[in-house]
């Protein structure tokens, strides 16, 4: 992975799910790459995730949701998640 970055040192990475934003904020915490250049908070795409996509993607209200979703969790990622695509369309 520190070869790929290396070699795409301006792109931006969308690790999804949260294990992976682990290993993206290490290398961040290393200096291989920007806080910037890492897009987290999107939900890991599996069938077992299902619901909470469906509320990170607003298509599934709070009320709806089971006990076993985290609606405060999710709304973080979302807004940390949007808050960053803004600011690099402000940028661009």
């Amino acid at each position: 992975l520190l070869e790929e970055i290396r070699a795409l040192p301006d792109n931006l990475f969308l690790p999804l799910g949260p294990r992976v934003s682990e290993v993206f904020q290490l290398l961040v915490n290393q200096g291989a790459l920007s806080q910037d250049q890492v897009l987290d908070g999107m939900p890991h795409p599996s069938g077992a995730n299902a619901e909470r996509i469906a509320y990170f993607l607003e298509r599934k209200p709070r009320e709806a949701l089971s006990n076993k979703v985290n609606p405060d969790t999710i709304d973080r990622a979302r807004g940390g998640l949007l808050a960053k695509v803004s600011a690099l369309s402000e940028t661009a």
